[in-house]
């Protein structure tokens, strides 16, 4: 029973995370971090349910440390909803993997990929719309938040679903170049070549 709670406890409090997240986004704070550091810490996060439901995770990293500027709490949140999402896809057990690259430019992809059941075909462009779900009980929120966060990292997201045979995610997020102000960087470059909350 004390499991029982604990575990409804940690489902309610992430649903009015949801909730709180898409009807107040914060800005990102920028920060570099280690991506490796940020993923490692959300596989921690999901280490006891993928065990109970008899998921394997796979990492594939590359050697040494992978630098990049970013909000680390939104991308963390922004996986562990991916990873959440893999492992109801497979609640019979599975393989989850996620990979990590970086290339010349610092830019980075992440790739998560399941092999669970995959998309209903025709809802791929439909997954990541507010309050749209093919769970019940979901709120719809999850995806939603996940696009929002890469949206303003200046990233991209792709789905593909494997006919039946598992999802992947991939999420590529850019090195921003930001602008020096008196305190540091204050932001990514936007279009007209100004850091954000600077005058250029």
């Amino acid at each position: 029973m004390i499991q029982f709670i604990g575990e409804e406890s940690e489902r309610i409090n992430r649903m009015l995370t949801n909730f709180l997240e898409f009807a107040k986004p914060k800005p990102p704070a920028f920060q570099e971090v280690d991506l490796k550091e940020v993923l490692d810490r959300t596989l921690d996060w999901i280490s006891i349910p993928a065990r109970k439901q008899r998921v394997e995770v796979r990492k594939e990293y590359p050697e040494g440390k992978v630098l990049i500027r970013v909000d680390p709490e939104q991308v963390r949140e922004a996986v562990v909803n991916l990873e959440m999402n893999a492992l109801e896809a497979m609640p019979g057990g599975g393989t989850l993997r996620i990979s990590l690259s970086q290339n010349e430019d610092r830019d980075v992809t992440i790739r998560l990929s399941d092999t669970g059941g995959g998309i209903p075909p025709g809802m791929e462009n439909k997954i990541f719309d507010p309050f749209f779900t093919t769970k019940e009980g979901g709120t719809g929120l999850g995806l939603s938040i996940v696009h929002s966060v890469v949206k303003n990292h200046g990233g991209t997201i792709a789905v593909t679903s494997n006919n039946g045979e598992g999802t992947t995610f991939t999420l590529n997020l850019p090195y921003p170049k930001a602008v020096m102000g008196c305190f540091g960087p204050v932001g990514p470059v936007n279009d007209r070549g100004q850091g954000k909350g600077g005058k250029g």
